[in-house]
């Protein structure tokens, strides 16, 4: 059974300067579910944030969470009002405060400092209290900063290019981190990225946006597995695009042989394939040629040569051993149709 929704966003607009920012935003977060925002620089993803938030009012739409409308129809509730929980970009803490502090500013009532122990250890900060901001490290603050926006138990804890101003290690190691204190605190998330990674590996639900819209919202393995459109394959990873010719009974036809389709339309299409769906059979007859390789030891990227004389990238395993010159055939184990563009 699906947990009802935490929020609902339906038809946000708001331009600056006559540019749009958000064009017809519609979002629907259900209560426990991880969602992402996820877009390239200037889509909009950080204007819908804010105005989910309320530090922005939209030109237009409505905005419920938690059942109660906090936008639209005259309606413009206080950011402070909104049961909302913010994780900036730059954590936001302040510096003359203790951790215990910081976490308890905005708590009231007797009960303020046993809730700030227990998101302190949510966060695996216990003993952390007494120390000062600049005594922690990146990832120490940005947990002091989660564990702050969970204390008063919101509805929603929204966060804003969260991993950002860590290193590339400390990235890795948070986003499990942060991801493990939202399950565990039976929290509902947004959080916004133009991170691929980032999106596919932390949420539920990764909503894609283009031109201040949604256009593609689902688990992260529908999104990558099944992309809307080429524009999303590629935005979402490495993609392959072949011509290929569709026929009956489903058949596509393409320079790398012929897949299945649910296409009902004859003619000229457009087949994307991710690069680990383009399968390297080592084969001293076959027409394929490697012509470079990128060694990663838990997997390697294979540069193709195809017998036109184009070139292919094929994702695999450490196996099977394949070096510049080995000679292969190619196979396509998935791939995604399109309408000839």
């Amino acid at each position: 059974m699906t947990n009802p929704p935490a929020i609902i966003c339906h038809g946000l607009t708001k331009s600056y300067d006559g540019t749009p920012a958000l064009n017809g935003f519609d979002l629907t977060v259900h209560q426990g579910t991880i969602v992402s925002l996820l877009g390239p620089s200037g889509c909009g993803k950080t204007t819908a944030l804010r105005s989910i938030a309320g530090f922005e009012s939209s030109d237009a739409g409505t905005i419920r969470i938690g059942g109660r409308t906090v936008f639209g129809s005259g309606v413009d509730v206080a950011p402070e009002k909104r049961r909302v929980g913010m994780v900036f970009q730059e954590y936001a803490l302040f510096p003359h405060m203790t951790v215990d502090r910081n976490i308890a500013y905005g708590l009231q009532g007797e009960d303020a400092s046993s809730r700030v122990g227990e998101v302190l250890d949510l966060v695996g900060l216990d003993g952390f209290g007494g120390r000062m901001p600049h005594e922690l490290s990146g990832g120490e603050q940005q947990r002091v900063a989660l564990a702050r926006a969970l204390a008063p138990k919101p509805e929603v804890v929204l966060l804003d290019e969260p991993f950002s101003n860590l290193d590339a290690p400390q990235r890795d190691r948070m986003r499990r981190e942060v991801r493990q204190i939202l399950i565990d605190a039976g929290a509902t998330a947004v959080f916004v990225t133009h991170d691929q990674e980032e999106a596919l590996s932390i949420a539920d639900v990764v909503t894609v946006m283009r031109d201040g819209a949604i256009v593609q919202a689902g688990t992260p393995t529908d999104v990558y597995s099944r992309p809307g459109d080429p524009w999303t394959a590629s935005f979402l990873g490495d993609s392959v695009f072949l011509d290929g010719m569709a026929e009956i009974g489903g058949k596509v036809a393409t320079a790398l042989g012929e897949i299945q389709s649910e296409t009902a339309e004859r003619g000229p299409v457009t087949v994307m394939v991710r690069p680990e769906w383009i399968i390297p059979h080592p084969d001293p007859d076959g027409n394929a040629t490697v012509v470079d390789r990128e060694y990663f030891g838990h997997d390697q990227m294979l540069l193709i040569e195809r017998p036109d004389g184009t070139t292919v990238t094929s994702r695999v395993g450490a196996r099977p051993d394949l070096s510049r010159g080995d000679r292969v055939t190619l196979s396509i184990d998935e791939a995604v149709v399109y309408p000839a563009t």
